[in-house]
């Protein structure tokens, strides 16, 4: 122990003495070799930041279809299609960590958010479910926090000329592999969420099939007639589940068709953007001889979908959330006219998850810079 004390003091002192020996030209000379490349990182820093968390989401909304100004408020109806954002909750997450990820994602989709409902500027929001993570599984006072935080990220969706609708999904209500639907999750989901399973705007009914993974057909074609009887034959009917319809099975496809007679069906749970087509579900009732195609839907541009009693589609949103293991996100935008057809687009927004690998391997560099400027200045310092 005594020869490392002597060996530290012998080191402060050749280091004193360099100090006090080395002329002032060197030392000016250094500091501003070492304040350059301070300087640099810290500018390289601030671009990063820049670029990821402004410019990137403005370049991003350059490729957005561009809305026909042409439309007119009383012959058209647009709609912003939200879903899966599945907030993060406090369970599943590393408590530092978690932190950190509920901060992001929370700010990713309020500023994705925003920009896309400023841009559109659409009549009514549609939230497709899975609105919280861990709603099914959360206490009472986790379930108020996630409320309040859903509220401040999805703001102006309170905004709109006709009020938001809310459906549930597996995530908020249970009904999914271990995890039951019950009365009381389902009750407590529609007090904070409150929204009608037939929602009037302008000349469309906007009507929740409600269909859950675990109902039986009984139960499915019961419920189905019972909301037939709050929809209007005159008005345009868009059908909304949480998990998808034409690729369910038969019964429950049928009971859709003969009961809400939708003109098209809008569904999530996947996190992809997806179309599915049924082009004889009208004109052929019989389970076995209906037949179904399915198409990805990544175009930026908007695409023209004719409504009529043939060509019954299915358009499955893609979730917003950077956090659902997907590469893509974006919100659905449609627009309804009265002729009888509507043009649908996706708004998509930035990868998050390369940016913050960008952040990490920024830190990383400047990290090892910041170190070999470290020891190379003090191995000049005692060694020159």
């Amino acid at each position: 122990m005594n020869i490392l004390r002597r060996s530290v003091h012998c080191i402060c002192i050749a280091a004193l003495m360099k100090l006090a020996l080395t002329p002032p030209g060197r030392w000016f000379r250094e500091y501003q070799r070492r304040h350059k490349i301070n300087h640099f990182v810290a500018l390289s820093a601030v671009f990063l930041i820049l670029y990821n968390e402004y410019v990137s989401h403005w370049l991003q909304s350059t490729y957005w279809p561009q809305i026909p100004v042409s439309i007119t408020e009383e012959d058209n109806l647009k709609v912003l299609f939200v879903t899966d954002p599945q907030l993060v909750g406090f369970d599943n997450e590393p408590h530092l960590l978690g932190i950190i990820t509920r901060y992001d994602s929370d700010r990713y989709m309020r500023r994705t958010f925003q920009s896309s409902i400023s841009y559109v500027k659409p009549d009514v929001v549609v939230f497709l479910g899975d609105l919280l993570d861990e709603g099914s599984i959360s206490s009472d006072q986790q379930y108020q926090i996630y409320v309040d935080r859903f509220r401040q990220v999805f703001h102006e969706a309170y905004q709109t000329k006709f009020e938001p609708v809310f459906i549930s999904g597996d995530n908020d209500v249970g009904g999914e592999g271990s995890d039951p639907m019950t009365t009381s999750k389902v009750q407590r989901f529609e007090k904070y969420f409150p929204s009608k399973r037939v929602k009037t705007a302008k000349f469309v009914d906007i009507i929740d099939a409600n269909i859950d993974l675990n109902k039986f057909a009984t139960e499915i074609k019961k419920d189905l007639k019972n909301v037939a009887t709050q929809t209007d034959d005159k008005q345009l009917k868009i059908v909304i589940n949480h998990s998808g319809i034409l690729y369910r099975e038969r019964y429950v496809l049928l009971n859709v068709i003969e009961t809400l007679k939708p003109a098209i069906i809008f569904t999530s749970h996947t996190h992809v953007s997806r179309l599915w087509t049924c082009p004889d579900c009208y004109r052929n009732h019989r389970p076995n001889s209906i037949h179904l195609k399915v198409d990805r839907l990544t175009s930026n541009k908007f695409q023209t979908f004719p409504v009529n009693n043939d060509d019954l589609k299915e358009i499955v949103v893609p979730t917003c959330s950077y956090r659902m293991g997907v590469p893509d996100m974006g919100y659905g935008f449609a627009i309804f006219n009265k002729s009888g057809r509507f043009d649908y687009a996706v708004l998509w927004q930035v990868q998050r998850y390369p940016q913050l690998w960008s952040y990490l391997a920024f830190l990383i560099v400047a990290s090892v810079i910041k170190l070999t400027l470290f020891f190379s200045n003090r191995s000049r310092f005692l060694f020159r």
